[in-house]
């Protein structure tokens, strides 16, 4: 097990921007609300402002070093070192304990043929859930590959799926589900066994030529709980709906990765967080997802 809580207040305790930023995020402001029986939590966090107006395209991406880098990342960044990954304190977080777990080695952003490392990382962080960005779809380092961790009992998404979702089918020790109704189609691979992770790749293989997308357009959430590794996937449509690039009030600066169709919508700009509606999350979801 890693001592996720030891390690936080270790980095916390040199690194002023981060424990300012955490600080921070005990007094940020929230609200809740439901859409056709979906739960979402609006969260007011000015912070991320970095984070959802990222520009992901080629060109901005050559003009800028790769922050996930050894060599570009703060002195003050400490990690803890895991097989072929550094463990790092989020400095910007959405969640109270908030990692980002990246790859030693500056590789695109792609995860097929590392579903086994995100299962292995569930299990030894227990009390988190563990996703991963596609790159066209929230990875604000396209160019590095990473997952990201925060603290379990913060995503509505799970509990929604337990009141909203169907088996649909049972093989090869694994068991998948999908949602039922609303406007965000969420899929769950249910395996007791990491042994399982060919399966789980093959499924979510099936998933993706289904929706015709690759692994650029989706979003993974994985959780281990009571011996069981539940894997959420969500195949994308967009990257951003319509209203992230309107003007004047029409817009509404929301850029969806894993935390938003986790439930969890993160809101830079306060005239966001004050106006946003059911329909209009409604909308934006039917947007971005199937």
């Amino acid at each position: 097990m890693i001592d996720i809580d030891s390690f936080i207040d270790k980095q916390l305790h040199c690194w002023t921007l981060a424990a300012d930023n955490y600080r921070n995020l005990e007094t940020v402001r929230q609200r809740e609300i439901d859409a056709d029986g979906a739960h979402f939590v609006l969260q007011f966090n000015p912070s991320r402002i970095r984070s959802t107006a990222a520009k992901i395209s080629t060109a901005d991406i050559t003009k800028r070093p790769c922050f996930l880098c050894q060599h570009n990342r703060p002195q003050e960044q400490i990690t803890i070192d895991w097989h072929s990954y550094d463990i790092l304190v989020n400095p910007f977080p959405i969640f109270k304990k908030h990692l980002t777990i990246v790859s030693k080695t500056h590789e695109n952003q792609t995860v097929l043929n590392y579903i086994d490392d995100m299962l292995r990382l569930a299990a030894e962080m227990p009390q988190m859930a563990i996703f991963f960005n596609g790159a066209k779809c929230g990875a604000s380092a396209p160019d590095h590959r990473h997952f990201q961790a925060g603290n379990i009992d913060a995503w509505p998404l799970f509990d929604d799926f337990q009141r909203n979702s169907n088996l649909i089918s049972s093989q090869n020790g694994l068991s998948i589900y999908e949602t039922t109704g609303n406007f965000r189609k969420v899929y769950r691979i249910d395996i007791d066994n990491v042994n399982s992770a060919d399966f789980v790749r093959a499924e979510i293989l099936n998933l993706l030529e289904k929706y015709s997308r690759d692994e650029s357009m989706f979003n993974l959430i994985t959780t281990y709980i009571s011996g069981i590794y539940s894997i959420y996937v969500i195949i994308r449509k967009a990257f951003r709906p319509t209203q992230y690039s309107a003007e004047g009030d029409a817009q509404i600066l929301i850029s969806p990765a894993s935390a938003e169709v986790g439930g969890i919508l993160i809101t830079p700009r306060e005239e966001d967080f004050l106006k946003i509606s059911s329909s209009d999350i409604k909308n934006i979801f039917s947007q971005v997802c199937f």
